[in-house]
């Protein structure tokens, strides 16, 4: 498999402190993680070579855009993903994709960095 990245997706919208929108990626990074199983052949990949990780962090403006993303994202089987839900408030808040670079790549192309 080639390089494997994961992007992070965060609504710049919320207006939350610093402290729950980091939370929100370690949420979202994690959820990834245990919902596809560390024997999946992407997760399996990335975590391989842990000192050498690639994550790149990105915002997004609006539930509307991050929900619509993560359809996009869904859709795509060359990749694999978790929408992240902050409870108790049911808010979409982040948005985790790990895959090939060049997919992810493709797929975060039109989002500016966080």
């Amino acid at each position: 498999m080639s390089v494997v990245e994961q992007a992070i997706v965060i609504r710049k919208d919320l207006e939350w402190p610093l402290g729950p929108i980091c939370a929100q990626a370690s949420h979202v990074s994690n959820a990834l993680m245990f919902e596809h199983g560390f024997s999946h052949p992407i997760v399996e990949s990335y975590r391989s070579d842990i000192k050498n990780m690639k994550t790149v962090t990105f915002g997004i403006s609006s539930e509307a855009k991050l929900t619509n993303l993560a359809a996009k994202v869904a859709a795509d089987d060359s990749v694999i993903s978790y929408l992240w839900i902050e409870q108790p408030e049911d808010v979409p808040a982040a948005l985790a994709i790990l895959g090939p670079s060049d997919a992810v790549k493709t797929l975060t192309k039109r989002l500016r960095l966080l």
